[in-house]
Formats: C-alpha cells, structure tokens, sequence
C-alpha cells in the first residue's frame, strides 16, 4: 500500500465512532476523488465510495453479497450479526435480493402512513403523562425521562407490544447497538448469547397476537404467509427482532444528542419517518 493511502486511512478511521460525530464528510470527500475503492487491510474491508459504484454492487447480489453479515465486525470475526438470531431464521440484512424484498413485504403492512399514523394519538397521550410525573419548578434531564423513553415506546407500540417495559426494550436496544461496535469475538458472543429473554418474550407476544390482533408488526406476523405457508416463528421472531433493531438505532442512539425540540419534531414528523424505514 502506497504512504498516500495510509494517509487516507488514517484520515479517516471508519471504525472509530468519533470520526462520524466530528464531520467526516471531508475526508471521504477526499477518498471519493483520490481512491473510491480503497482497501483496509487491518479491517478486512474495501470502502467504496462512489455512488455509482454503490448503486451497481447493490444491483449485483450475486458478486456482492450480504450473507455474511453487514458490520465491520462480520468482515473481523466472522458471521457476528446472525450469531444473533436463531439458526433457522432469515435475516432481512443478511439476505439477498429478491428474498430480501420478499421479508420486507412480509412486514410492510404494518408501517403504511396509515398505520403508523393511527400511533399519534396513542404517543401523545404517553407523552402528556410522561410531563405528569414531573414535579412543578424541578429541573430534569430531558434525555433521559422524556427524549429516550418516548422513540421506545413508539418502537413497543408498533410491534404490538404493550409499552410497559421501556426500561428491558432499552437494555436490549444497548446491547443490539453493540452488535456493531468495537469489542472482541467472545465479548460478541457472550451478547448474542444473553438474548434468550428477549426472544422468550418476543414469542410470548406473538403467541398472544393470535387471539388479539390489530394493525401493528406482530398481528401482522401472525396473519403473513411466505412461499404459499404462514410465517414460522424463527421468521416471525427475526423480523420482529431485526425491526426492533431498525428502529431503536433510528431514534434510541439519536434522541440522545437532539435537542428537546426534537420532542415535538418527533410527534409530528417521526411517525412519518418510521413508515419510510421499512415500505419502499
């Protein structure tokens, strides 16, 4: 490798989290024009950074494929992102085209504008009491009572789930977040092996989905059909688990460094925002 190349590398360190909080749109501005494809070797990794280059990989599963997962991690240490889910089941990140397309039109009823928009009123109403319980003229930290709790509560009323465990659908959002970030393999696996609980209950609910269904995620599971046959429950638990995922780190992670506008932002154009995640 050419000194030009390690110094790009070194400008721009794609597995350091703060590299993409301190503006890194200058130095892949730079690697765009310099080295549009460039190796990583410590990472296993090639950055591309064209877009045409990107929108043709993306139309070419059969070169460039997904299967062997998604994260820098995957490309260290091999196969990280489905060692958390259930052997059986079809990962909608990990799986290529045109299955991929076949997993997203599994769940895609559940986030029409429609349906997601019938969440305002129920958000609204959580947020109201969420002030309630803050006590007149006392200072609170608007992140951690109000900013954090309000995306989860959407990410639980989406799926179906009852919103009375924002503290576990939390700690399991954290730990689906270190999926991605910079720990060794056994710590990985130690993770992905700690999400029995959150499966358990992830089956409990799809289980009682079958005799109360509605309009979020899980009813829709539990009345889908894939290849002429009704959605195994490896299916059903992936999907919810992988939309889990999608959202909290859509507005988990982000909530964290918004100001509190972003509340009101949240009510009035998240909803909107949550559709577009998954129909396209």
């Amino acid at each position: 490798m050419g000194v030009e190349h390690e110094d790009l590398i070194a400008s721009a360190p794609i597995d350091s989290p703060d590299f993409y909080i301190y503006d890194p749109h200058p130095a892949l501005e730079r690697i765009r024009h310099e080295a549009p494809v460039l190796r990583y070797e410590h990472l296993n990794s090639w950055l591309v950074t064209r877009y045409d280059d990107i929108k043709m990989m993306s139309r070419d599963p059969k070169t460039y494929t997904v299967t062997k997962g998604t994260h820098l991690n995957d490309a260290l240490h091999g196969d990280i992102t489905n060692s958390f889910f259930p052997d059986d089941a079809e990962l909608i990140t990990t799986t290529d085209p045109p299955r991929h397309a076949e997993l997203r039109r599994v769940i895609g009823p559940a986030f029409t504008p429609r349906a997601v928009g019938a969440l305002t009123d129920d958000l609204r109403a959580y947020l109201r009491r969420q002030f309630d319980t803050i006590e007149p003229g006392t200072e609170v930290e608007v992140a951690e009572q109000l900013a954090l709790r309000l995306p989860l509560y959407a990410v639980a009323r989406i799926l179906g789930l009852p919103g009375d465990n924002i503290d576990a659908l939390r700690f399991w959002s954290d730990e689906m977040v270190k999926m991605g970030a910079a720990l060794p393999a056994d710590e990985l696996a130690e993770i992905a092996g700690s999400f029995g609980p959150l499966n358990d209950f992830l089956l409990e609910n799809l289980e009682r989905k079958r005799a109360e269904q509605g309009q979020d995620l899980l009813s829709v599971l539990v009345r889908a059909e894939m290849d002429g046959k009704p959605v195994t429950d490896a299916n059903g638990l992936m999907l919810a688990t992988a939309t889990l995922e999608e959202l909290a780190l859509r507005y988990h992670r982000l909530e964290i460094t918004r100001p509190p506008t972003r509340i009101r932002s949240l009510l009035q154009n998240g909803l909107s925002e949550l559709s577009m995640a998954f129909v396209a």
